[in-house]
């Protein structure tokens, strides 16, 4: 077919072919053969041919069909096919003053090519379009599309300054539209909101919110809409009282005019502020009601938002926190389809954060991860990207890829070039998360002395472990033990302050936090003249609770159970423990750790091996290897382990 396609001159005669090739094509779509597909085979080989064209007709009726390739090339998630149709449709318009004679086509075609622009990453390109759509488009109405475009596209590098131009330029459409938000409110100003509006909703059973009319002002569905978008960039951005505040309007207009595909974001949002307010039941409440108003609404673009901030922030406050991980890949796929590229994003980082700290295998993790970063990156989704990049150096300084377990610098990133970009782009909360992850590695490699510098370190550059995060219990529990540790090595009880307070907010976290606050306690009994076989029964209800749920947390407790088995001279506790640990760090694909342990333990290792091959009757450790593996570790070690005789380890 290409030897024989390439035998037609080239001009007129291929032009002609491919005219008649298209305009068959284009009769057998419009008799409802070959679906969709049919029309972008018809409208592809029209434009080859559309040279040929000779009137202003043919011209017009030529575009409005890549308009309508475009709309299906992009339902299928087919930007650049949806953009070349979108740029050929534009091209085809006749005249010099296209604007005038070809208004509603033209500002249809132009309105779909920033959309596109902006989902394959050009966005000056992007802006270029918005400015020439908003300079020729003298209806409200027809502006209002490009707006939601344009914010998007001024804050696509998500630097705060890119961000903090979004979120006023987004402001000053919501004044546009009716609905004014002040710029900078004040923290009293989001608790009077706050409080009229949780009156308002007491009188507001489930059922009745179900009930509520469908909105119908176009206006104030813009406004809906618009707020939603500005919420993720306040959020994400630290401006949490304009964030409440629109989430405050989104409920108060919800309540007064109705319904919309919006208010499941709106019902979801609200649940966040409800569960920062410490009611984590009312706060799941209103999850579960957006969840079941989005069935109403079969709303893809906005479902994906809703599901994101529910499983990020919500739901496991009250379900496993596994639960969510197949719903976060939903959600990234219908913001795929949607063209919710940002939101699509902040699913797979939602999917990473919360597999990361289910305690599943990192191995699997780690083959995912580079594929999602790669997806990011191609859509300069700056903000996801670093966090994509934290995690997988992380995971991979576990599973052993890293020479130093404790940096996050290696294939996947260098923490000084990390560092020096976030700062560049002004992205704090990336450099804050970066520290937070240090602070689990070392936790979790036992350098506890480097633990309790790096939690100074935040506490005075006013880093707050706060809200309902995923990682908020975990680094929190940590933090807590953190400080009993160095309790228990100074002696002093000042450490122990808060301790305490974090384990009475633990505890109002439910099922995912169950294990977390248990091991705590059994830290706090380790510390005390009790017995140990009160203190072993304590660690075992922890180990037990975690490993249901969390295998990464239970070797961590089962570690922390030999180390105090040691301490009071239980060898054989202490050799059932440290076993149990390694396997489950194991299990969890942590490999650097175990080899940690492997070297740490080895005298205790060779005795298990050694009393479980005399077991079996087929020892290959001899009493002298395990004397002398003792004596070698002697040297090594104060514990009560350095004092065993050999006589006690055979």
């Amino acid at each position: 077919r290409q030897a024989a396609y390439s035998l037609l001159p080239e001009g007129k005669e291929r032009d002609s072919v491919h005219w008649k090739i298209g305009s068959f094509l284009k009769k057998r779509h419009e008799a409802n053969e070959g679906g969709e597909w049919m029309l972008l085979m018809a409208t592809d080989q029209l434009n080859l041919g559309s040279d040929l064209i000779s009137h202003d007709e043919e011209n017009i009726e030529l575009a409005t069909l890549n308009l309508s390739s475009a709309e299906f090339a992009r339902s299928r998630s087919s930007f650049f096919r949806a953009l070349h149709y979108l740029e050929k449709g534009i091209s085809l318009l006749p005249g010099p003053s296209k604007w005038k004679t070809h208004y509603n086509l033209h500002l249809r075609l132009s309105t779909a090519l920033a959309e596109m622009e902006y989902c394959i990453g050009k966005i000056r390109e992007c802006q270029r379009t918005a400015d020439e759509v908003l300079n020729h488009a003298f209806e409200l109405d027809d502006r209002i599309p490009m707006y939601f475009i344009l914010v998007e596209a001024l804050a696509q590098g998500e630097t705060f300054d890119e961000v903090e131009q979004a979120v006023m330029f987004g402001l000053d459409v919501l004044q546009e539209l009716g609905i004014p938000v002040t710029k900078r409110p004040h923290k009293i100003t989001t608790t009077s909101d706050f409080l009229k509006i949780k009156c308002k909703t007491l009188g507001f059973d489930d059922a009745k919110f179900l009930d509520l009319p469908e909105m119908k002002d176009e206006h104030k569905l813009a406004a809906m809409r618009m707020m939603t978008v500005l919420i993720y960039f306040c959020w994400f951005h630290g401006r949490k009282e304009c964030m409440a505040l629109l989430i405050l309007k989104m409920m108060g207009i919800t309540i007064q005019s109705g319904l919309s595909k919006y208010a499941p974001n709106a019902f979801v949002y609200y649940g966040v502020l409800l569960a920062i307010m410490g009611n984590f039941d009312e706060a799941f409440r209103f999850s579960q009601l957006a969840s079941n108003l989005s069935e109403k609404f079969q709303a893809k673009d906005c479902d994906v938002q809703r599901i994101v901030i529910a499983k990020s922030m919500v739901d496991h406050l009250k379900q496993p926190l596994k639960n969510g991980l197949d719903d976060s890949l939903l959600a990234h796929q219908a913001g795929l389809e949607s063209g919710e590229i940002r939101w699509a994003a902040a699913a797979r980082v939602t999917y990473v954060i919360s597999y990361f700290y289910s305690g599943l295998p990192l191995q699997s993790l780690s083959n995912d991860m580079e594929a999602f970063e790669t997806e990011i990156r191609s859509f300069q989704m700056i903000v996801s990207c670093h966090t994509m990049q934290l995690y997988r150096q992380a995971v991979d300084n576990l599973l052993g890829r890293n020479e130093d377990p404790l940096l996050l610098t290696g294939s996947v990133m260098d923490e000084e070039e990390f560092v020096a970009a976030a700062t560049e782009a002004n992205n704090i909360r990336a450099i804050q998360h970066m520290v937070l992850l240090r602070f689990v590695l070392t936790v979790f490699f036992d350098d506890l002395d480097q633990s309790w510098l790096i939690m100074k370190e935040m506490q005075r550059a006013g880093v707050k472990i706060e809200g309902t995060a995923i990682w908020v219990p975990v680094v929190n529990c940590l933090i807590a033990f953190v400080q009993i540790d160095r309790a228990k090595k100074t002696g002093k009880k000042w450490p122990l302050r808060s301790v305490h307070l974090i384990i009475k907010n633990l505890e109002d976290w439910g099922l995912n936090a169950e294990d977390k606050v248990l091991f705590l306690k059994a830290e706090l009994l380790a510390m005390k003249n009790v017995s140990s076989d009160i203190v072993k029964k304590a660690f075992d209800v922890a180990i037990e609770r975690s490993s249901a749920s969390f295998v990464s947390f239970a070797a961590l407790i089962c570690e922390r159970a030999g180390l105090f088995c040691l301490d009071r001279g239980l060898q054989d506790w202490a050799a059932h423990y440290i076993g149990r640990s390694i396997s489950l760090y194991n299990e969890w694909g942590a490999f650097a750790k175990v080899r940690q342990m492997n070297d740490d333990h080895e005298w205790m290792i060779a005795c298990t091996q050694h009393e479980n091959n005399t077991a079996n009757s087929a020892s290959s450790v001899s009493a002298t290897d395990i004397s002398n593996v003792s004596e070698r570790k002697s040297e090594q070690h104060t514990k009560p382990k350095a004092c065993w005789t050999r006589t006690q380890l055979t």
